[in-house]
């Protein structure tokens, strides 16, 4: 329950973050991406707002931190993706080699 709070915590913020750069109030903006970040950290939509806003702002040297952190998550969710096809082809060859020692109906196969 506590991580749904989080993420809901989140998204609300971060909305209303984009409401208040369209209203062009950035340090309102600011305020509610960082009540978004401390409950979800990894977002990458939340730090592509932040990015924004600080160009908006001319804080060239805070968009360099967050094009640093976007690239840092996607770092993240490559090797993730990688570790999970792993585990899948890991997985898909377990299953062939348990195959192999069954007939078609599940039985085991006496070695010949």
């Amino acid at each position: 329950i506590a991580s749904s709070k989080a993420e809901f915590d989140s998204n609300l913020q971060m909305r209303l973050g984009q409401k208040y750069q369209e209203l062009e109030q950035e340090e309102k903006a600011l305020a509610a991406y960082a009540k978004a970040s401390e409950a979800d950290p990894m977002n990458f939509m939340l730090h592509l707002q932040l990015m924004s806003t600080y160009q908006a702002m001319g804080k060239e040297d805070l968009v360099a931190v967050e094009e640093g952190k976007l690239e840092e998550i996607q770092k993240m969710y490559a090797e993730m993706t990688q570790a999970a096809q792993e585990q899948q082809e890991e997985s898909a060859d377990g299953d062939s080699e348990a195959d192999a020692d069954t007939d078609t109906d599940g039985q085991p196969v006496e070695d010949n």
